[in-house]
């Protein structure tokens, strides 16, 4: 009575069956802050909501920085081990970020010469920590994306060249969505028809199926995944 309560959120969630989805937007932020977080705590945070799943999108602000692909690698790797805590057992998935555009001495829109180290930097760091990893980057487009993004109809990125608009966000979930049915359309094929689920691997009956059938074996991974194309122009 009467002392003082630290109250971190509060949870409101349904009975039954589903996904809980916990986000933590970080504005301004670069991914090396997340090495402030006190570590006892945020594990300890990580544990009482069961997390099975760490999801981790950095880059659009780093993206202002100057720094080599080597030590934006050690330093995002460290991100990432940091957050895991030594858990073997937490999932991770890096989401790579957006292009990211500025314009040039001339006037010229063009993609930040950081972006690329970026991309090729957490795809590193994800695979040597046995993470998922997702190129946004490329699966908009790669460079140059921002500009004809922002130059579609309905714009799909802002003219910052830096975020894009919620009809963007919605393409690149599309986007992601395909490539993850496209995934697990591959890891069923790959798998002997009469042999058991993998501990915790979804069934063929728990997978999400967009409207028709998901994406035939063969299909493109992630990595493969055709870049988005916008509506022309106007």
């Amino acid at each position: 009575g009467g002392g003082r309560v630290s109250l971190y959120g509060v949870v409101m969630e349904r009975e039954g069956p589903g996904v809980v989805y916990d986000s933590l937007g970080l504005v301004g932020a670069r991914a090396s802050r997340m090495l402030n977080f006190d570590a006892a705590h945020l594990h300890a945070q990580l544990a009482a909501r069961g997390t099975n799943l760490l999801v981790l999108g950095f880059g659009g602000n780093d993206s202002s920085d100057s720094t080599t692909e080597d030590r934006y690698y050690e330093s995002f790797k460290e991100v990432i081990q940091h957050v895991r805590g030594g858990r073997d057992d937490l999932g991770c998935l890096i989401f790579a970020p957006l292009d990211q555009a500025e314009r040039d001495e001339r006037g010229n829109i063009r993609t930040m010469p950081m972006v690329p180290r970026i991309v090729a930097a957490q795809r590193r760091a994800a695979f040597d920590l046995g993470c998922a990893f997702y190129d946004t980057w490329e699966a908009m487009g790669g460079s140059g994306a921002m500009q004809r993004w922002s130059r579609a109809r309905p714009s799909l990125a802002f003219t910052d060249y830096r975020h894009a608009t919620p009809e963007g966000y919605r393409v690149i979930a599309d986007l992601y969505y395909k490539a993850l049915l496209a995934g697990f359309a591959d890891y069923l094929a790959s798998r002997p028809a009469d042999a058991p689920p993998a501990a915790g691997a979804p069934s063929a009956a728990d997978a999400p199926l967009a409207a028709g059938a998901p994406p035939a074996a063969g299909a493109p991974s992630a990595t493969d995944a055709p870049p988005a194309t916008p509506p022309a122009a106007q």
